[in-house]
């Protein structure tokens, strides 16, 4: 029974380092949830600026297309997938892949270690892939170099289009998984407003805003898809956490147990010696 005993301790130890490991992943991605939710106000400000001068550049052009460049029907179509860079996020990844029409040949690129790891899995060719940033501070560095990329391919005639899929959090507990086109841009209504003083090209403005508009439409789906993975891993080890407390309260109980049969075994023991030591009644 002592060797049980000693075993069961082991064991209650180390889950409890395990719920200390939890508890610091679980803190973390609460930090980081918080921090990706109020930063996404500043990039959806900042879309919409860029959106609003794009709509007076536009008013210059003599003839405004309906969109940059048209979408292109006999070029592959590429799709871009926000998916997760970390472990433990729950089936984060599995909710942003059954998003794909795997009937449709597509060009995919993939950001997040984990998501990139999830296609090779399920055999879905990617064309391209990028880490998902670990740190809110790094995205528009992700968003950046997602954009040149997608901008050098889609300008240089190698893909038709390009949709974009990634999670938002609607509430603590529920996320939703968004598609939507990404390129081509559609130009926004010129502005009512006094028509804007150039000093370049007003075909060179509008392309440069363009590009700016793109980068800040990535730099706000990053920002959406970093809040929803981790949320999702927050929701993980909440979840963790709990089966843990469980675990521990029922071998802390058994452990109680134990410790008491073995007081008992040592009192009978004890009473049953005092007992075969005690002298016989004389007659």
């Amino acid at each position: 029974m002592t060797e049980r005993a000693a075993e069961l301790q082991a064991r209650i130890a180390s889950i409890e380092e395990l719920r200390e490991i939890v508890g610091a992943l679980r803190g973390l991605a609460a930090m980081r949830t918080q921090e990706a939710t109020h930063g996404l106000a500043s990039t959806r400000a900042y879309v919409e600026i860029v959106r609003a001068a794009l709509g007076r550049a536009s008013g210059l052009l003599p003839e405004s297309a309906a969109a940059w460049p048209e979408r292109r029907s006999d070029l592959p179509p590429g799709v871009l997938l926000f998916c997760a860079e970390h472990s433990f996020a729950g089936g984060f990844n599995n909710r942003v892949l059954a998003a794909i029409d795997r009937r449709r040949s597509a060009l995919y690129f993939v950001v997040g270690s984990r998501g990139l790891l999830a296609c090779s899995e399920r055999r879905i060719p990617v064309a391209w892939s990028i880490p998902m940033a670990s740190h809110v501070g790094a995205l528009t560095v992700t968003a950046r170099r997602i954009s040149e990329e997608l901008y050098r391919r889609f300008s240089g005639g190698e893909l038709g289009g390009v949709d974009i899929v990634f999670a938002r959090q609607e509430s603590s507990s529920r996320a939703t998984i968004v598609r939507r086109m990404l390129l081509p841009i559609g130009l926004p209504a010129a502005a009512n407003a006094a028509p804007p003083l150039v000093n370049c090209p007003t075909v060179a403005l509008v392309e440069r805003l363009l590009e700016e508009y793109l980068f800040g439409e990535l730099a706000h789906a990053a920002m959406e898809s970093f809040a929803s993975e981790n949320a999702a891993r927050l929701a993980t080890m909440q979840a963790a956490r709990h089966n843990i407390e469980e675990k521990l309260s029922e071998l802390k109980l058994t452990d109680l147990r134990l410790r008491q049969e073995e007081i008992t075994a040592e009192l009978l023991d004890i009473a049953t010696g005092a007992e075969a030591q005690s002298p016989e009644p004389t007659r």
